[in-house]
């Protein structure tokens, strides 16, 4: 049987036109769909494409409402510009040296 084909090396060549074939067509299917889309005939034509479905569907994103704090008074919370430096007891000065 494999013989009828010309061959282990007949079956590749077909394999490869084959392959060639199914290229072509699949590059010339978005085109085709493009042409098929705009003429007036075909099966169940209608106005309303997927497309124009998904678009009606859409609906832009909500605007997130932004959360309202309470104000305070100043008096309540307390800023401070300056840090506080506060001594640490863990060093030891020397004690003042006196002349005289």
């Amino acid at each position: 049987m494999i013989d009828r084909f010309g061959g282990i090396d007949g079956i590749m060549s077909g394999i490869g036109k084959m392959q060639k074939v199914v290229g072509g067509i699949q590059q010339m299917a978005p085109m085709m769909k493009l042409v098929m889309g705009i003429l007036p005939f075909g099966k169940g034509k209608s106005n309303n494409s997927a497309a124009d479905a998904d678009y009606e569907e859409y609906t832009p994103p909500r605007k997130r409402k932004s959360k309202r704090r309470n104000k305070t008074t100043n008096a309540t919370r307390r800023r401070n510009t300056t840090p506080v430096r506060r001594k640490s007891n863990t060093t030891k000065r020397r004690p003042k040296s006196r002349k005289g």
